[in-house]
């Protein structure tokens, strides 16, 4: 199938400060491939794409936690094999069931979905995805036709710890003073 004519969308905030130079490199090839081919590539904007990794570790606890909740090994999932009564039962089986990451997206999404967190962390997250979704909208109705968004960020920064760079992006997301201005 050819790409004549297809419109390939180079958001400008994923080509910014962090983007890996070989990745960098490929993604250039990639483009000039793009444009051999008879593509057409066009510069579009997603300003809040800043704001997806802290958007993602506060809804995607949220949701393995409500979705989780019903593996407690009396209808779903596994069931230890010895317990004293209920409440030992779900708790053997949720330690032995469940490994240490998703243990930690559990507690995560129970801490931003209870009630003195839920207006703070996991709405104004919900409204913040909308804001992304809304900057996607608006690069294919300023683009009609068919377009792509191409792009890829790494993260070089290797000093953190998972925890500590999970709790950075959530701060981040919530102490950035563009948010502030939209809500």
């Amino acid at each position: 199938q050819s790409i004549e004519g297809l419109k390939i969308g180079l958001p400008k905030e994923y080509f910014a400060e962090g983007l890996d130079r070989d990745v960098a490199k490929v993604i250039e090839a990639a483009i000039d491939q793009y444009k051999k081919l008879g593509a057409t590539i066009v510069d579009i904007s997603l300003p809040n794409t800043n704001l997806s990794i802290p958007v993602y570790y506060v809804l995607a606890p949220a949701e393995a936690s409500s979705n989780l909740s019903r593996y407690d090994g009396v209808r779903f999932g596994h069931r230890t094999s010895q317990y004293d009564d209920l409440m030992d039962m779900y708790s053997k089986t949720r330690q032995e069931g469940f490994g240490e990451e998703v243990k930690r997206r559990i507690l995560i999404g129970t801490y931003v979905l209870s009630a003195g967190y839920y207006d703070a962390y996991y709405l104004k997250a919900q409204q913040i995805r909308h804001l992304i979704s809304e900057d996607f909208k608006k690069a294919f109705e300023e683009n009609p036709g068919r377009l792509i968004a191409l792009g890829l960020m790494t993260d070089t920064d290797n000093t953190k710890s998972e925890v500590q760079a999970i709790y950075g992006d959530i701060e981040l997301l919530f102490s950035t003073n563009e948010t502030e201005k939209k809500f």
